[in-house]
Parts: structure tokens; sequence; C-alpha cells
């Protein structure tokens, strides 16, 4: 069987989003509080580490590490957003089997966050993803489901920039 745990990189990148839409009840970029802020996103990213409570060995200790072109904007682009919303998706994935997981804080989470993309998307236009033969936002198709640092946003801002 294959981990469920997603990657760090994927996890500093939903905890960039949800830091980025203020939805973790911060106003979007550092503030005053910036130790309060660091220390409340550390706990959201934990969540979604230990959302798995069924492990045979402790959860490793999360510390959020900023994904840095959602640091350097003052918004995310679409295709930033695509990116993420596929991530979103997929950790919701992994996760959804595990008990408790109908209740669980990191199922609120990722709904809230799935809930902000989509009213920031809403005049995204919408494309038959080959993969899944469904509408989808136009770019999933080219989004990577376990997105690191290394992948970057390349990729799917050459594909949403030619819409």
């Amino acid at each position: 069987m294959s981990t469920r745990t997603p990657n760090r990189d994927a996890i500093d990148l939903i905890v960039s989003a949800i830091v980025m839409f203020g939805l973790d009840g911060h106003p979007p970029k550092p503030c005053a509080q910036e130790h309060q802020m660091l220390r409340h996103a550390d706990q959201l990213g934990q969540l979604l580490v230990n959302a798995d409570t069924h492990q045979s060995t402790a959860s490793p200790m999360y510390e959020w590490t900023p994904v840095f072109e959602f640091v350097v904007s003052p918004a995310m682009a679409p295709g930033q957003l695509v990116q993420v919303e596929k991530s979103r998706r997929e950790i919701e994935h992994r996760l959804q089997e595990l008990p408790g997981w109908t209740s669980s804080p990191a199922k609120r989470l990722l709904q809230t966050l799935g809930a902000a993309i989509a009213h920031s998307l809403r005049d995204w236009p919408m494309a038959l993803e080959a993969e899944s033969n469904r509408l989808d936002y136009f770019g999933m198709g080219e989004a990577r489901p376990d997105w690191t640092r290394a992948d970057g946003f390349d990729a799917i801002a050459t594909v949403t920039a030619a819409r």
C-alpha cells in the first residue's frame, strides 16, 4: 500500500494558499503578529500530517515553509490556483478513506480551501480533461497532483497563459 501522507512541498503549498486567502483567521500576508501567524500555519500543516491517526509511527513534526511565489505576489495567478486545487484534491483523495475523516478538522480545512478556490476561479474557463474525461478547470491536466517545489509553476503557467 502506498503512503497516504502527502509530500512536504504539497502541504506547504496548501498551507501557503490558506494563508494567502486569509482562511487561517489572519489577514493575508505577514502582519504584526507574524510569530503567531507562523505558529498557526504550522498547526494547520500538522492537521494534514496528523490526519492519518492510525499510523504505526508517530507523525513527524511539521514546520511551515512558505511557497516563495505566494509570498512575493499580492495575489495568486489562476494557474497557481489550478495547481493548488489539483494538490488539494489529491490530498483529500489520499485521506478520505481514513477512519474519522468525515468529521475531521483536516477535511473541513480542505473543503474551506476548495470553496475559496472555486469562488476565485468562477470565471476561469472549463475544458474537457483527457485523463478524467470530464469538464474541469482549464489547465488541470497539466497540474501535478503531488506538487513539489522543483515542479514550480512553469508548465501550468505556459498552458494557462495560452488560453
